[in-house]
């Protein structure tokens, strides 16, 4: 078999191994040319399917959108909605005064609450 003959030609363990190891290695490291890549994206491991639709949020909503935190709020009728706006605009604003939050907008801010 081959690999037997290859591995029968192999020296023994010895200073002429250790000799042969540090000349090879040496020769290899003469035509080495490392080149590292750092580039994130290069080395994601997501399928293109998923880097494509990531693609297309960034086109449409701009590269910004993955630095912001986004809130949803749901209720069962439209001034329902208007209700949770209004509960949640002072605490908005006063994480927003305060500096924990840069900006944040609420429809609250636009349709006050009926009197």
């Amino acid at each position: 078999m081959p690999f037997r003959r290859l591995v029968a030609a192999l020296p023994e363990p010895g200073k002429r191994a250790v000799l042969i190891a540090l000349v090879f290695g040496l020769g290899m490291a003469f035509f080495a040319t490392p080149r590292f890549n750092i580039s994130l994206t290069a080395m994601n491991t997501v399928t293109r399917e998923t880097q494509a639709a990531e693609a297309l949020m960034t086109d449409v909503w701009g590269a910004s959108i993955f630095n912001k935190i986004y809130m949803l709020t749901e209720a069962a009728s439209p001034l329902g909605l208007q209700a949770a706006g209004d509960r949640l605009l002072p605490a908005l604003a006063a994480d927003t005064a305060a500096g924990r939050l840069d900006v944040g907008f609420l429809p609250a801010m636009i349709f006050r609450e009926r009197p």
